[in-house]
């Protein structure tokens, strides 16, 4: 399938609404520049590996002329380290590159009519966690031209054009959006394109730019529609189609029911998503914040890969106690194999309890059980104290911090500073129970919002090579020593 016509048509489209935006775009005498800048610094040490550092440098530039037009880009200087120790001066260097360069233009394409934004670089592209999200951080890179705030009546548009920086000229995609929006109904359809093509090159000029062959193609449609009571019922469907791939067509459909009840909270869900439903543009997931070492989420590709299931979560309260509970009951397609149930809930109060776990239909037992129970022994205005005692059952080995099969019993006490020099603190230390007793302490400090301290101590240690990882329920396992302290600057 050919598609170089309709992305010569998307270029003059674009062009035409750059230049009429230009024709109103007026100079204004004086011209001010921002440059706010950051300076993150990193200091790892762990047995395994020695001293890695890291500091780096940004500067954000942002060149306005006005209300219509303004530039901005990132100049990024970095200085490194591959590791072992802070002597070693000569593994150093400073690679300073400008990135992130876009120029964006605000204005309406008729003197009557509503502005609109265009952006030429690059640009975020948000559309969507499970198509047409690009950015530099999670996503592929591209440079191009997209536009937003076009409307139409209750209708709102949006779509770019990019160059993908990995195969200039060769890989190109292209998007567009509408989203309506009447009383208790949403709309939202979003088309995303990648085409392949075959540019002329000679002599590193590009004579000629081909013919563009369509190689995925992506359209997704959500239906969103509000109940008088609060309720919400959420439809979401997605197609994938790749003409030269052995499967053709996947798709993804999903179907959400939020029910508030008093001060609870209910949540019905169904999935499904074909095997090898993966759409080309979407965010690289999990988002990992190495500011605050916080799992933020996953991406909904990722985490219902290949899965047909029903699940509930209820927010709400018990016994006068915040409380959760969710269950998750899946199996993998194509052929509806290995089902199991995933289930948490949780107490809150003076005494917290909490569990977690997987039941494996295919085994006919669980492949994974944890049982916390965590108590306030002591609160006042300076500090917490909490005793906290744990049983962990893993068949796998992958979902407990030591790695062991079988299971353990962990004995601890946590301290948390509220006031004073230490506010922030937190300290742990205790034991675990298993083949050997792991006796371990480690701790926590964020200050200033922008300053964290972090550090393990565990004997004896696993000699795991890994800094961190990531188990079935989200969660991120630390190796067991290391000390982290981290920086992040603005000026």
């Amino acid at each position: 399938m050919k598609g170089g016509g309709k992305v010569k048509k998307t270029h003059i489209l674009l062009s035409v609404i750059i230049i009429l935006m230009g024709s109103h775009c007026l100079a204004n005498e004086g011209v001010p520049l921002r440059l706010p800048a950051t300076i993150i610094s990193n200091f790892y040490y762990a047995p395994e590996t020695g001293f890695r550092t890291s500091n780096y440098l940004r500067i954000f530039t942002n060149i306005n002329t006005g209300s219509k037009v303004s530039l901005s880009f990132y100049l990024y200087g970095i200085f490194e380290s591959s590791g072992g120790g802070f002597e070693l001066s000569d593994e150093r260097w400073i690679n300073p590159w400008i990135d992130y360069l876009r120029i964006n233009l605000a204005g309406p394409i008729l003197p009557s009519g509503t502005p609109i934004s265009v952006t030429m670089g690059q640009g975020l592209i948000m559309y969507s966690p499970y198509i047409a999200s690009l950015n530099i951080d999670f996503a592929k890179q591209g440079q191009g031209i997209m536009f937003k705030d076009l409307s139409w009546g209750k209708v709102d548009f949006s779509g770019f054009l990019i160059w993908e920086k990995a195969k200039p000229y060769r890989d190109i995609g292209d998007g567009f959006r509408a989203k309506f929006s009447s009383g208790p109904w949403k709309f939202d359809a979003i088309s995303v394109r990648h085409l392949n093509g075959d540019p002329i090159i000679k002599d590193g000029k590009v004579e000629s730019l081909g013919v563009y062959q369509l190689m995925e193609r992506d359209l997704q449609v959500q239906i969103e529609h509000e109940l008088p009571n609060g309720a919400k019922i959420n439809y979401l469907l997605i197609e994938q189609k790749q003409p030269y791939s052995l499967n053709p067509l996947a798709t993804a459909k999903k179907l959400d029911i939020n029910l508030p009840m008093q001060r609870d909270n209910w949540l019905f869900s169904y999935r499904n998503f074909d095997y090898g439903f993966a759409p080309r543009y979407r965010d690289r997931t999990p988002l990992y914040l190495l500011s605050s070492g916080v799992l933020s989420a996953w991406n909904p590709v990722d985490r219902y890969k290949n899965q047909q299931g029903i699940s509930m979560k209820v927010n709400g309260s018990m016994f006068g106690k915040r409380a959760h509970f969710s269950l998750d009951h899946y199996a993998l397609n194509p052929d509806y194999k290995e089902p199991r149930i995933n289930f948490e809930c949780g107490l809150d109060g003076n005494v917290a309890i909490d569990l977690i776990g997987t039941y494996d239909y295919t085994e006919q037992s669980f492949k994974y059980f944890e049982s916390q129970f965590k108590q306030n022994v002591l609160r006042n205005s300076r500090m917490n104290v909490y005793g906290e005692l744990k049983y962990i059952y893993d068949r796998v080995g992958n979902n407990n911090d030591l790695k062991l099969k079988g299971s353990r019993i962990d004995y601890g006490v946590e301290v948390t500073f509220r006031r004073g020099f230490f506010a922030g603190l937190t300290l742990g230390a205790g034991i675990k129970q298993a083949r050997n007793n792991y006796r371990y302490f480690n701790g926590r400090w964020f200050l200033l919002n922008n300053i964290g301290l972090e550090f393990s101590y565990q004997y004896p240690w696993s000699m795991d090579s890994k800094d961190y990882w990531i188990d079935d329920f989200n969660r991120i396992h630390y190796r067991d020593n290391y000390l982290s302290l981290k920086s992040n600057v603005n000026f």
